[in-house]
């Protein structure tokens, strides 16, 4: 009895060290994740073509994600330099195997001619074995439409790879158009001004229940208090993702004199904010015949994930918080 006893003593504290050590592993590794930076590099470039590159990395980049455009969206993960995820990886099914039933066949042909040179007519067991041969060619010919379908499976496995990586190709380089007509939006905003005034006062009623929704929103019971908090917790979770490095080079070229003033007007205006960030900016914009824009940008910065998820679980559990939001959501009804 007494060994018993001190066995069932021994698996129990064995059981204890293997839960205390699992344990233990849990919280370095929720620490290490939450309290560890990670850091992040966007790269943007426009020259005859759009090329862009956005990365997070992890502890001395044991863990790295890519994602970038150069003729067709790609992304990668590497865990210890090994790819785990790739997103155009071709499918690496077995290629279907050889059908080799067709060889006995051709083999008992050559036997019986040669057995026909050497030693005269064929004996009887060799038409047994044809015959033989031929009620096994059913099961062939019944196994062959599996593999037709497989190849047809993955005929159109590979379009539809093939026609999602045309879709991004037409989506990005949507982007790259978008891009052009944003700067042209920038700088004719105050022109477009006008124009966006009177379209608003056609609508005058809507803007008039907008404005009565928010205004009975806003001057709602703690909606003071909701609104610092906010500015407060999401504060602290954007100065997380403040670059700590911006080199930023953009060459712009315009026939209008106008847009090339507008150009230095709007990096005079981003000063205060370029000057915060450490890194090297050039802007130049000059006026030529042919409009056009050279950019190079490259963002690179670290963030922590333990006090965004500090600031957004205490936003949340806010019963203040909560309860304007779900007021919020009966006036949007």
């Amino acid at each position: 009895m007494m060994t018993f006893l001190e066995v069932l003593k021994i698996i129990g504290i064995v059981l204890l060290v293997l839960v205390v050590f699992i344990v233990a592993l849990l919280i370095a590794i929720v620490l290490v994740t939450c309290f560890w930076p990670f850091g992040y590099e966007l790269i943007v470039t426009k020259h005859d073509a759009f090329d862009a590159l956005a990365r997070v990395h992890w502890i001395f980049r044991i863990l790295k994600i890519d994602v970038w455009y150069e003729d067709g969206l790609q992304a990668q993960a590497k865990v210890f330099g090994k790819v785990v995820y790739d997103l155009n990886a071709e499918d690496e099914a077995a290629e279907p195997e050889s059908d080799d039933a067709a060889e006995p066949v051709s083999d008992n042909s050559s036997t019986a001619a040669a057995t026909e040179d050497k030693a005269g007519p064929v004996s009887a067991e060799e038409p047994e074995k044809s015959l033989l041969a031929e009620k096994e060619q059913p099961e062939r010919i019944a196994a062959e439409p599996d593999k037709k379908t497989k190849e047809k499976s993955k005929r159109k496995r590979r379009a539809r790879k093939k026609s999602f990586g045309r879709k991004l190709d037409e989506f990005f380089n949507k982007i790259d158009t978008k891009i052009d007509e944003a700067l042209d939006f920038l700088i004719d905003l105050p022109e477009k001004a006008d124009g966006l005034v009177d379209k608003a006062v056609g609508k005058a009623d809507e803007i008039i229940e907008t404005i009565e929704y928010y205004s009975r929103l806003m001057t709602s019971s703690g909606t003071e208090y909701v609104w610092e908090v906010t500015k407060k917790r999401f504060g602290a979770i954007l100065k997380q993702f403040i670059p700590t490095r911006l080199d930023l080079k953009l060459d712009y070229r315009n026939d209008d004199p106008c847009s090339v003033v507008k150009v230095w007007q709007y990096y005079a205006l981003s000063l205060p904010i370029i000057d915060m960030i450490p890194g090297k900016v050039e802007v130049s914009s000059e006026q030529t015949e042919e409009n056009s824009y050279e950019l190079d940008t490259k963002v690179s910065g670290r963030f922590y994930l333990g006090p965004i998820l500090w600031h957004a679980g205490i936003w949340y559990m806010d019963k203040k918080v909560r309860g304007f939001i779900r007021r919020a959501k009966r006036e949007g009804k």
